[in-house]
């Protein structure tokens, strides 16, 4: 078994610990839970702040016109024009939404917002794996915005 599948188990395997998914769920619906987390890259993910040292000059408002939530999840932008889509459901240490987008000088990063700067900076820098678990697709709101 590779790393990948090992780590495809593994998240199923805490999903069910978590109650996430359902604990009488079969062996078949495993397999198809495997299928689901197949969209999986290894990035390097970073913590941000809802600032404008950070941001730009409206911080409370994300990329795609949403405000910041805690579960807030911003991609770079060689990201978001592929695989991932503003409103899909991400798992990164837990399930994020992608709302926001990092500068155009990153690629292949991701950013958790964090409300509090210690707690950002506690979380640091780390290869992660991000997988796409849904598609919930979002209708951009910005209006003007360039990103």
């Amino acid at each position: 078994m590779n790393i990948k599948n090992r780590m495809i188990v593994s998240i199923v395997i805490l999903l069910l610990a978590l109650n996430i998914i359902d604990t009488r769920i079969k062996y078949a619906n495993l397999l198809n839970a495997r299928i689901a987390f197949t969209n999986t890259d290894a990035i390097m993910v970073t913590g941000y702040n809802p600032v404008k040292e950070q941001c730009d000059d409206l911080p409370l408002i994300t990329a795609s016109g949403d405000s910041v939530c805690s579960k807030t999840f911003a991609v770079a932008q060689n990201m978001i024009r592929g695989r991932y889509h503003f409103g899909d459901t991400v798992y990164v240490t837990i399930p994020f939404i992608v709302k926001d987008l990092m500068h155009r000088r990153f690629s292949n990063h991701g950013d958790i917002l964090f409300w509090e700067r210690k707690n950002a900076i506690l979380f640091g820098k780390r290869e992660l794996w991000i997988s796409l678990i849904s598609k919930d697709r979002i209708k951009i709101k910005h209006e003007g915005r360039k990103w």
